[in-house]
């Protein structure tokens, strides 16, 4: 299975091993990427682990886990990474996500700047800014599929 952060690398190689926690992110970027995979996959702990202590406490893990569960995240584009290397201490990473909402489903293209910092050498997810998020119209049955697979929605995730 292909990772669901975009690299292109099998799930097993790419993001899996950091979720699984048998190691961490070298990068910001690959910390970002993984954090989307968890999303894909439900991995709440993960989450909650890589997001920075002080803003943990803000984090509802009920509200999180019905937030995933009732997601199709559809894919992900990472724009830029600014800073965010081994040897840096912080980092920004710029990427789209596409999501779809399993109940209503609507389409959410999700524009985000996340920034993330090393704390005891590891990287985690401080803040994001999002500058856009925008409702997309439920596509007609005869629509090219949202996902990408170049099917017909109505032949692929409808």
């Amino acid at each position: 299975m292909t990772c669901p952060c975009g690299s292109g690398k099998p799930f097993s190689s790419c993001c899996n091993p950091f979720i699984l926690g048998e190691s961490t992110p070298n990068t910001a970027e690959q910390l970002m990427r993984s954090r989307y995979t968890a999303y894909t996959q439900a991995a709440t702990a993960y989450l909650i682990e890589t997001t920075c202590p002080t803003q943990r406490k803000h984090i509802q893990q009920e509200n999180l886990e019905h937030s995933c569960k009732d997601t199709d995240w559809i894919s992900l584009e990472v724009l830029e990474t600014q800073k965010g290397t081994a040897t840096d201490q912080t980092g920004t990473v710029t990427f789209i996500a596409k999501a779809r909402d399993k109940k209503t489903g609507f389409v959410q293209t999700i524009h985000e700047c996340s920034s993330f910092e090393k704390k005891e050498g590891a990287w985690v997810y401080t803040t994001g800014f999002t500058p856009k998020a925008t409702k997309e119209k439920k596509p007609g049955r005869n629509a090219p599929c949202p996902c990408g697979s170049g099917k017909k929605y109505k032949q692929c995730c409808l």
